[in-house]
């Protein structure tokens, strides 16, 4: 059996969201820096980004916190990186 828990802290709401040439950028308030769930900050940010670029003519996300990229999510996360796909991090069942 698996446990699933919510890959984003409850607290995290979408201020704005918008695209420009292929990027979707998507600016989440503060809450979104709040300690979550038991998860890494990997999977909090591609389940983020691999959502989003199954939208059509998104291919890299942009991630905001109250219009900042100057910030580092969990201590390891760069938010003034542009972000592309990453399925490395999904658990495949058989």
């Amino acid at each position: 059996w698996y446990k699933f828990y919510p890959s984003l802290p409850p607290g995290t709401n979408i201020l704005i969201i918008f695209s420009n040439d292929g990027i979707c950028y998507v600016n989440l308030n503060d809450g979104f820096l709040e300690q979550g769930y038991n998860v890494t900050e990997a999977v909090t940010i591609y389940s983020i980004v691999d959502s989003l670029t199954e939208l059509s003519g998104i291919s890299k996300v942009q991630i905001l916190v109250n219009g900042e990229t100057d910030l580092v999510y969990k201590e390891s996360m760069r938010l003034d990186t542009i972000y592309e796909r990453n399925l490395d991090i999904i658990e495949q069942r058989e």
